[in-house]
């Protein structure tokens, strides 16, 4: 009992120093939609980011492109590489049309142990004034992503939605892309290359983001602002895996190069804190650069548009256009990263 209490002690002191608790956990299955909030995560050994995160893009096939049938000449599922966000229908591209839907992910078991890669489609305006979500009907889905056909679906919804929103006669053909499923999942549609070029070419990350960091921006743009003019950030908009706490605004640029160690505050968990195998592990890569695509609050479209790159510059010089930063999971630990679970910084790493 001693020995519990003295290291919860410990734990406690390592805690007001390098130290944040996981307040959020997100997936976003196909890149440029909402995430997925989730209350844990599990991670098997050799992953690098979160299960299916970023599994799907819908790519878009350059003139001339005969239809699905060429589109392994712009994107190969058995030999994937990553490709500049301005080639997907996502936030970057489109961020009004992408804003105005809320998505929903689920992996189920069919009998035979199949899995199942469901994928469904809200209007967003609608799911934000309903008091019961589960009584919305979905505009599309579920479907399984698992399939070719639901793949063929999804971008089958937004050829046509595209064409009658721009009544175009020639629309932009869409490609549901995604790695090909005899290989792990081992490629992610991330969005920038900085996370690549710092990861040895594995397109695996996950991205963090400071809580306080956002409300620091949130009160320099709010600054001599009245009250009812005021803008709230939500910490979704930079579409982070997680969201973390209890850190000073700004230190998490602090930890690049760091190891990260996810430490669960059960006593059961406290005892063998220094068994670095039974802890999860993350390394930091990078800054996160922004760009024009989180202008729109994904979680409410009706907020006004922000230039984020021009605002975080403008109050932040000595940062630049950056908030949050990307890591790779190092090590699969206990297996499970939750809410309600902190992330120390290893001090003694190099």
């Amino acid at each position: 009992m001693r020995n519990i209490l003295t290291s919860l002690l410990s734990l406690s002191q390592s805690f007001s120093n390098n130290s944040m608790e996981i307040t959020q956990l997100a997936r976003y299955a196909v890149k440029g939609f909402s995430g997925d909030l989730l209350a844990s995560v599990k991670i098997d050994e050799g992953d690098r980011t979160f299960p299916d995160d970023r599994r799907y893009a819908l790519l878009k096939l350059k003139e001339g492109t005969m239809g699905v049938e060429d589109s392994e000449k712009e994107f190969d599922p058995n030999n994937p590489s990553w490709l500049h966000k301005e080639n997907f229908l996502c936030a970057f591209t489109e961020p009004n049309l992408m804003a105005s839907f809320k998505s929903d992910y689920e992996i189920k078991y069919d009998e035979e142990g199949v899995p199942l890669r469901l994928f469904t489609l809200f209007d967003r305006e609608e799911y934000n004034k309903s008091e019961d979500s589960t009584g919305i009907k979905p505009i599309l889905g579920p479907i399984d992503l698992n399939t070719d056909e639901g793949r063929g679906q999804l971008s089958s919804f937004f050829v046509t939605l595209k064409q009658e929103r721009d009544a175009s006669d020639n629309p932009q053909k869409l490609f549901c892309a995604t790695q090909s499923y005899s290989r792990k999942h081992t490629f992610q549609f991330g969005n920038t290359s900085s996370g690549v070029k710092n990861n040895n070419g594995d397109t695996r990350t996950v991205h963090i983001v400071n809580e306080a960091t956002v409300r620091a921006v949130e009160d320099a743009i709010n600054n001599g602002v009245d009250e009812s003019d005021r803008i709230k950030l939500n910490g979704m908009r930079f579409r982070p895996n997680i969201i973390v706490d209890g850190l000073e605004p700004w230190k998490e640029f602090d930890f690049i190069g760091k190891t990260l160690k996810v430490v669960k505050t059960t006593a059961s968990n406290v005892d063998n804190d220094n068994q670095q195998s039974a802890h999860m592990t993350l390394r930091v890569l990078s800054r996160t650069v922004r760009c024009e695509g989180i202008g729109i609050d994904p979680t409410d479209p009706e907020r006004k548009k922000l230039n984020i790159p021009q605002l975080l510059s403008k109050h932040f010089p000595e940062h630049g256009p950056y908030l949050g930063v990307y890591a790779v999971i190092e090590s699969a630990g206990d297996n499970i990263m939750s809410v309600g679970d902190y992330m120390n910084v290893v001090l003694d790493d190099s």
